[in-house]
């Protein structure tokens, strides 16, 4: 059952992520996500967005490092596509990677949605909807992996 699906209008062959994923190296995880964006760009800008520290810190974890990246991937490709006005999560989010997932949802300027039955936190769903504030950060969260591992390793 996939994790991300988009409504409003659903691209097809969208890739599913899911909360537990394939262990990669430091590198290999955070290179394989990069874009080539100028880091730098946007640090002088006043009006780009600032990532929480949680987000930072969840990169040290090789499974929340992978489902952040495969999570930015996604929430990237729909708002490339003006038409998708809303990414529903179905399958049900344990409530740390919910917390990340709010945000990521931050930094990229969607609104959140948690379906979730009386009582039962582990069943959550979510569905991050498209607002006027939506865009896509000039660093986005696999430039910042990159920038911390690099860190690490110096």
């Amino acid at each position: 059952e996939p994790l991300l699906t988009s409504a409003s209008q659903v691209a097809p062959g969208v890739a599913a992520v899911a909360p537990v994923l394939s262990r990669e190296s430091d590198a290999t995880a955070c290179a394989a996500a990069c874009s080539s964006a100028d880091p730098a760009a946007s640090e002088n800008e006043t009006s780009a967005p600032v990532l929480d520290p949680s987000v930072i810190a969840a990169f040290r974890n090789p499974r929340d490092r992978n489902f952040l990246l495969k999570l930015e991937n996604h929430i990237i490709t729909n708002l490339q596509n003006e038409k998708i006005e809303r990414i529903k999560l179905t399958t049900p989010i344990p409530p740390y990677l919910r917390f990340l997932v709010h945000l990521v949802a931050d930094y990229f300027g969607l609104q959140r949605v948690v379906d979730q039955s009386a009582g039962d936190k582990q069943k959550a769903t979510m569905t991050l909807l498209r607002t006027a504030k939506s865009a896509i950060p000039e660093r986005t969260l696999a430039i910042i992996c990159q920038e911390e591992i690099d860190a690490l390793r110096s």
